[in-house]
C-alpha cells in the first residue's frame, strides 16, 4: 500500500526548527535563565547544574512551522491538536517560569485541553471492548468525559516519567512509533503523517536532552507530549473501527502502568498523590546503578543506563500493540502481564535499593571500628 507521506521539506522543517530553537535556548540561557532554569534542589532532582526547562517550546514550534506546508487533511488535524494543546502547554510553561503554579491549576488546564480536543476534533471514545463500560460509553456526555479524562491522564503520566535525560522523550518516540505502525497497518495515511511530523519535532529536542541533559522538557513539554499521545491514541481508535482500543493502551503502556502503580503505592503508604518522590521505577533503577558504580554516579552514565533498561519495556508494549492490534483479549492479557512484570521488577529493585542503602550506611561504622 502506498502512502502520501509528508514531504521531506515538512519533516526537515519540523526537525531542524525544533533543534535550532533548542540550541538557541541553551546558548541564550544567561539571558532568560533567571526564570527558565530548573533548580537542582528538590527530592526528585538528580542533576547537578541548573538547566533550562522550556524544551517543550522547541517541540511545539517545530510542529507549528511544519503545519504551514503539510497537506490540507493533515494540516486540519494538526491545527486543532496544536490549538487544543495550548491550555496545558501554557500553564505548564507558567510553572516552568514561575515554579508557583499549583497542581490543581495545572490539572484543570490539562482537562481544559482535553475538552478542547473533544470539541474541536469532534470525537470521543465510544468503546473499550469491556461490556459494562461500553454500555456507559453509549451516553454522549459520559463518553466525552471519559475521553477528556484519558487525555488529561496521559498528560500527567508522561510528566511522571520525566526523571532522567531522554527517558520521557525517548519513551514518547517509541510509543509514537507504535501508534504510527498500527495506523500504517490500518491504512490511515493522515495519522501516519502526523506521527512522522510530531516525531521529527520531538527528535529535535531529544538531541539536546539525551544523554547530556543540556535542555529539559519541563512541565510544558511533558504535558504537550502526553497530550499528543492522548489525542493520537483516541484518533487512532475512533478512525479505525477494526482496531481494538487496547492497541493504543499497549503502545502507551509504560507511562500508564507507572501512573497506576504510583497511585496504588501512594494510597497504600498513605502519601499525598501530588507529592513528588524518588520511588518510581526509573528512580530505583538510577539509585541502584549509582550504588553499583559510584565513580560514575555524577556523570551521564546513570541516565544512559536507566534509558537502556526502561526503553525495551516500552518497546515491548508498543510491539505487542502493533502485532495484536485487533485482538482485545490478547491485548488485555498482554497489558496485565506487563503490569505484573513491572510489579515484580519493582519489588526486587526496592529490595536491592534498601540493601544498597544499608550497605552504604554501614561503611562509615565499619571504617570507624577499623580506626
Amino acid at each position: 500500500m502506498t502512502f502520501p507521506y509528508p514531504s521531506q521539506a515538512a519533516i526537515a522543517i519540523a526537525l531542524l526548527s525544533s533543534f535550532a530553537l533548542a540550541v538557541s535556548i541553551v546558548l541564550t540561557k544567561h539571558w532568560h535563565g533567571e526564570h527558565s532554569l530548573d533548580s537542582n534542589t528538590g527530592i526528585q532532582k538528580i542533576h547537578s547544574d541548573p538547566t533550562p526547562r522550556i524544551g517543550g517550546l522547541a517541540v511545539l514550534t517545530g510542529m507549528a512551522l511544519a503545519w504551514i506546508i503539510v497537506t490540507p487533511p493533515v494540516a486540519q488535524l494538526l491545527g486543532w491538536i496544536l490549538l487544543a494543546s495550548l491550555p496545558a502547554f501554557m500553564f505548564g510553561m507558567a510553572e516552568d517560569f514561575t515554579k508557583s503554579i499549583g497542581v490543581a491549576e495545572r490539572l484543570s488546564a490539562t482537562f481544559a485541553s482535553g475538552v478542547l480536543a473533544v470539541f474541536l476534533g469532534g470525537f470521543s471514545i465510544d468503546r473499550v471492548d469491556v461490556p459494562i463500560i461500553d454500555v456507559l460509553l453509549t451516553v454522549g456526555p459520559f463518553a466525552a468525559l471519559f475521553t477528556v479524562f484519558a487525555i488529561a491522564g496521559l498528560c500527567h503520566a508522561v510528566n511522571l516519567v520525566d526523571g532522567y535525560h531522554g527517558l520521557s522523550t525517548g519513551s514518547f518516540l517509541i510509543s509514537l512509533g507504535g501508534l504510527g505502525l498500527i495506523a500504517h497497518g490500518q491504512g490511515d495515511a493522515e495519522l501516519v503523517q502526523l506521527c512522522l511530523l510530531i516525531g521529527a519535532s520531538a527528535l529535535g529536542f531529544f538531541l539536546l536532552n539525551f544523554p547530556f541533559g543540556k535542555l529539559f522538557l519541563g512541565d510544558s513539554g511533558a504535558y504537550l507530549l502526553g497530550f499528543l499521545l492522548g489525542c493520537l491514541s483516541v484518533l487512532l481508535v475512533t478512525r479505525n473501527p477494526a482496531l481494538s482500543p487496547w492497541a493504543a493502551v499497549l503502545a502507551c503502556s509504560y507511562p500508564i502502568i507507572e501512573t497506576l502503580f504510583s497511585i496504588l503505592r501512594r494510597f497504600a503508604f498513605d502519601r499525598a498523590l501530588a507529592q513528588p518522590d524518588r520511588q518510581h521505577l526509573h528512580s530505583l533503577i538510577g539509585a541502584h546503578i549509582c550504588a553499583r558504580f559510584p565513580y560514575l554516579a555524577q556523570g551521564f552514565f546513570p541516565h544512559i543506563g536507566v534509558c537502556l533498561l526502561v526503553w525495551p519495556f516500552v518497546m515491548l508494549g508498543a510491539w505487542l500493540g502493533w502485532q495484536c492490534s485487533t485482538s482485545t483479549p490478547i491485548l488485555i492479557l498482554a497489558f496485565a502481564s506487563l503490569s505484573l512484570c513491572y510489579g515484580v521488577v519493582y519489588w526486587n529493585l526496592s529490595s536491592l535499593v534498601r540493601r544498597d542503602l544499608a550497605a552504604s550506611a554501614s561503611q562509615p561504622e565499619q571504617a570507624a571500628k577499623e580506626v
